[in-house]
């Protein structure tokens, strides 16, 4: 598996940190300098709950998503509308969604033994023991990009079913 601890290579930390850093950095800038955000704009990075309860297995995907995270909280306190910099984009949230085990085409491509074992591991610590839908992340998304969310900001949004509980 990439990123096993003791067998991780350049390139796979190079992947993760391309994929889960340097890419949402460099599309915020982008969206920055070309003045795409206006006033409570909201922006909304897909962590997982790996970041919190992370894999021996996935060194660099715990490290990368928890570096999502902190590029949130950074960018609710920088986008909020205390800095006269970013005052066109004032009222902007930046906000994670921690996702838990959903039924992706990824995962269920992964074979019944790997499904199942997906089960046994994740299902006894959910409150709701199911594999979630791709359908309630992409609610939770919502939430977080209406108008009711323009009060939440810097913060990590759990949509695992109580897999990881965060407050």
């Amino acid at each position: 598996m990439p990123g096993t601890i003791g067998d991780t290579t350049a390139a796979e930390v190079h992947r993760s940190l391309l994929a889960n850093v340097q890419t949402p950095v460099l599309i915020v800038e982008a969206f920055v300098r070309r003045r795409f955000f206006r006033p409570g704009s909201r922006i909304v990075y897909l962590s997982s709950i790996r970041a919190r309860q992370p894999w021996s297995g996935q060194l660099m995907y715990a490290a990368g998503k928890s570096a999502g995270e902190s590029l949130c909280r950074t960018w609710a306190q920088a986008f909020g509308g205390k800095e006269e910099r970013f005052a066109f984009m004032e009222g902007t949230t930046a906000n994670a969604v921690s996702v838990g085990l959903t039924e992706t085409e990824a995962v269920m491509n992964c074979g019944p033994d790997a499904v199942q074992a997906f089960q046994d591991e994740f299902f006894p610590s959910q409150s709701i023991p199911r594999f979630g839908q791709p359908e309630d992340v992409a609610d939770v998304v919502g939430l977080l990009c209406s108008e009711d969310a323009r009060w939440i900001t810097g913060c990590v949004v759990s949509a695992s079913g109580g897999g990881i509980k965060i407050g």
